[in-house]
C-alpha cells in the first residue's frame, strides 16, 4: 500500500469523518492539530461531524478502514486565513524521526505541492487562487503551514522561505472550574465594535472578517457596564487551539490573562458536555486545550506553566512554516531559536 499518495477525505460523509477521527484519536495529543480543525471549524461547534464546507482534508492512503502504521494527514481551512495543518503518525513515537519517516513526510509534501500547482485531483473543486500567499519580502508563492512538529524541520526546511519556532503547551483533560473574577470587571464575548481595537493589538495581522467569524468563540474581560473596549481577551481558533491571548499593558500582572484562559476552558467543557456513553472519553468531548507560544515569549510560557493542568512538560517545539511551491531546494530562513 502506498503511504505517500494523497487522497481527499469526504467531509460531507459522517461515516468518513468518524473513520478519519478514529484513525487520529490514538495519536492524541500530537494529532490534535488535525482533530481540532475537524471539530472546531463547523458553524455549530457542538455538532461534531457537521463540518463546514470551507474545511478540506487529505490523507496519504486510500482505504480508511485499513490505515498503515506510517501515514500523514493535511487540512486546509480558508476560514483560518487560508492556513494548512500537517500531522504524521510518527510524531506520537518517541525519539527522532528515522530515514523512512523523513522520506515519507518529504514525499507527501512534494505530492501535495505538485497537486496544487497542477490543480488536478485531489484539488478539484477548491479555489486555488486564494490558497497561495506571498510574504512582503518574498514574491515566491507560499503555503502557510501552522504548528508543524519539530521532527520535520530538517526535511521540510529546504522547501521553506520562513520558519517561526513556537512551544506547544497543553492542558490535559480535567474538570474545568468556573473562572473567579474580582474587581470592577466582567467576562463577556468580544463584540463586533471591538474588532478594530483588537486588530490594532495583534502581533500577527488578522483580517476583520477572520476576527468577526471567531466572535462566538471569544472571551474577554472588560470594565463593568460594557461601554469600554476589552482589557484582556482570548479566542478559540479554527484549528481548535487557543490564541491571540492579550492583556493591555496597564492591566498586566492582575491575572486577567489567566482568567480568560480559565473562562475559555470552562465554556468549551460545557459546550461539549455529553451523556452519550459512546462519545464520552473521546475528543472533542474529552476536552484537550492547547496553544502555540512564540519561543521568545518567556512571560507567556511561564504564566501558562503556572496554571493548573497546563504546561510544556507534555508539549513540544513546533514551527509555523511558509512552504514554497517550487520543486528546487531553496535556502530557508529560520528565526533564531531561544534556549528553553
Amino acid at each position: 500500500m502506498s503511504t505517500s499518495g494523497l487522497y481527499r477525505i469526504d467531509l460531507s460523509s459522517f461515516d468518513d469523518i468518524e473513520q478519519f477521527a478514529n484513525i487520529l484519536r490514538p495519536h492524541i495529543p500530537h494529532s490534535l492539530v488535525i482533530l481540532g480543525s475537524l471539530f472546531s471549524t463547523s458553524d455549530n461547534l457542538a455538532s461534531a461531524g457537521t463540518i463546514s464546507p470551507s474545511l478540506f482534508a487529505w490523507i496519504s492512503f486510500e482505504d480508511l478502514k485499513n490505515p498503515p502504521e506510517l501515514f500523514s494527514a493535511i487540512t486546509y481551512s480558508p476560514s483560518n486565513d487560508h492556513q494548512f495543518r500537517f500531522f504524521c503518525s510518527a510524531e506520537s513515537r518517541t525519539g527522532s524521526a528515522n530515514f523512512e519517516e523523513r522520506r515519507h513526510v518529504s514525499d507527501v509534501m512534494k505530492t501535495f505541492t505538485q497537486s496544487i500547482v497542477s490543480g488536478h485531483e485531489p484539488m478539484q473543486g477548491i479555489d486555488l487562487r486564494n490558497i497561495v500567499k506571498a510574504l512582503q519580502h518574498d514574491s515566491r508563492p507560499l503555503l502557510h503551514f501552522g504548528s508543524v512538529n519539530d521532527k520535520w524541520l530538517h526535511c521540510l526546511q529546504p522547501r521553506c522561505s520562513l520558519v517561526i519556532p513556537c512551544l506547544k503547551v497543553l492542558r490535559v483533560p480535567s474538570p474545568a472550574k468556573p473562572p473567579q473574577l474580582t474587581g470592577p470587571w466582567e467576562i463577556t464575548p468580544i463584540r463586533e465594535d471591538d474588532i478594530d481595537f483588537i486588530r490594532s493589538r495583534t502581533v500577527f495581522p488578522r483580517s476583520y472578517e477572520f476576527i468577526r467569524s471567531r466572535l462566538p468563540w471569544s472571551i474577554c474581560v472588560r470594565p463593568k457596564g460594557g461601554q469600554c473596549h476589552p482589557i484582556a481577551w482570548q479566542f478559540l481558533l479554527p484549528d481548535g487551539s487557543f490564541g491571540m491571548l492579550h492583556t493591555e499593558p496597564g492591566y498586566r500582572r492582575m491575572n486577567l490573562a489567566r482568567t480568560c484562559s480559565a473562562a475559555s476552558c470552562y465554556s468549551l467543557e460545557q459546550l461539549y458536555r455529553t451523556e452519550d456513553e459512546n462519545k464520552r472519553g473521546k475528543y472533542p468531548h474529552e476536552r484537550w486545550a492547547w496553544a502555540d507560544i512564540l519561543l521568545d515569549n518567556t512571560p507567556c510560557i511561564e504564566m501558562t506553566a503556572s496554571m493548573d493542568d497546563w504546561g510544556s512538560d507534555n508539549g513540544w517545539v513546533c514551527h509555523w512554516m511558509y512552504i514554497t511551491l517550487e520543486d528546487r531546494a531553496v535556502s530557508g530562513q529560520t528565526v533564531p531559536r531561544p534556549r528553553l
